[in-house]
């Protein structure tokens, strides 16, 4: 299979249309992301096939899926797709292992070629990863949110897609099943050599899940391109409902210390924060980290005598009067590649400080600020 999933099509949408040019990676998360009513899940249906295209081609890799030149549209069930949507859809009359074995025969019926996720399916392995165990015997209709949105992703998991389309999964669930649901989706692509395109309006579930990102509004690409190069600048848009001063960091764990329970997580050649230990971290590993510009303090000089464990040498770049306040952006000394880090303080404070572009200053981030923002 070629590595894309290549897209030119126009979409009539009511209002507007969606038209879009573009070749998603088939590999890790892309997220579609954009405010509601920008075509988002209409571009899913009809990569799934469930809206059909008024003209233009879609095709997974080699294989076109629709073409109105060519007059080809495959119906949805042999594209090989799988859809998970806001809310699961299982048969409800169904045990939850019922619903995941009605997906594995026909997937067997379908017999997917050689190459897919078919390959290497592995029963036990889909109910390890999304830990179904338990739920295997209850039935579909009382299990919770976060529990039958699990069931929803085995179910398409167990069909054996040669790709998987996850339509803003967590928006209908509470913070902890969210909190459970975003790893296990962040491990699909390496657990099932599986690509996912994942459409969501929440920039940290973004932040926290994609390696690529395309913006849509009014059904129009505005932008595209690797998750850490695209997130500030989604971030930075102040005429956004999701606006805010934030930086995202790949991290890898360095080193961990179980005597006194953190991990310290390398993010530049210089430079490393320290987090609270979790039981899913292991040196090596690496994690998406984002830093929001209220949990940042600044010290003209690094401070001795504190609680505040991560004291992170940077330069200021920009000030920005923002009411009251002044949003101060930073760039990490030892780090060119990385994006801005911000710091949102008073414009008492700035003016105290008497803070200047290009000064050298301290970022102090509090360790328990993180853990709530990475994954």
């Amino acid at each position: 299979m070629s590595d894309k999933l290549a897209i030119d099509i126009e979409l009539p949408l009511g209002g507007f249309d969606l038209a879009l040019n573009c070749n998603l990676p088939l590999e890790g998360i892309t997220a579609v992301f954009g405010p509601s009513g920008a075509g988002k899940t209409s571009l899913l249906r009809a990569i799934a096939g469930f809206e059909t295209p008024a003209r233009g081609h879609i095709s997974l890799g080699a294989r076109p899926l629709f073409d109105g030149a060519k007059k080809i549209n495959l119906p949805a069930h042999k594209r090989g797709i799988g859809l998970v949507f806001q809310r699961p859809h299982l048969f409800s009359h169904l045990t939850t292992e019922g619903n995941l074995k009605f997906a594995q025969r026909v997937s067997a019926r379908a017999k997917p070629p050689k190459g897919t996720i078919a390959d290497t399916l592995d029963y036990a392995a889909v109910i390890r990863a999304l830990g179904l165990g338990p739920l295997l015997n209850k039935p579909a209709g009382a299990l919770s949110g976060g529990e039958a949105q699990r069931a929803a992703l085995g179910r398409s998991l167990l069909a054996a897609p040669r790709l998987l389309l996850l339509d803003e999964p967590l928006s209908a669930l509470d913070g902890a099943s969210k909190d459970e649901l975003l790893p296990l989706i962040r491990s699909l692509p390496e657990r099932f050599n599986l690509p996912v395109i994942y459409v969501s309006h929440n920039l940290a579930e973004v932040g926290a899940l994609a390696d690529h990102i395309l913006a849509l509004d009014g059904g129009r690409k505005r932008g595209f391109g690797h998750a850490l190069d695209q997130l500030p600048l989604l971030a930075g848009r102040r005429d956004s409902p999701n606006w805010q001063n934030a930086s995202w960091y790949d991290a890898q764990i360095i080193a961990i210390d179980r005597a006194l329970d953190c991990a310290h997580l390398q993010i530049s050649e210089r430079q490393s924060l320290t987090l609270p230990l979790s039981p899913d971290m292991e040196i090596g590993a690496r994690r998406r980290i984002c830093i929001h510009a209220r949990d940042v303090s600044l010290a003209l000089h690094p401070p001795k005598g504190l609680s505040i464990q991560n004291q992170l040498a940077a330069k200021v770049i920009s000030l920005e009067q923002q009411g009251g306040d002044v949003c101060t952006g930073l760039s990490l000394l030892g780090g060119e590649t990385l994006a801005d880090l911000y710091a949102l303080i008073t414009a008492s404070a700035a003016r105290e400080m008497d803070l200047k572009a290009g000064q050298e200053i301290t970022a102090l981030i509090k360790s328990m600020s993180l853990p709530r923002r990475w994954h």
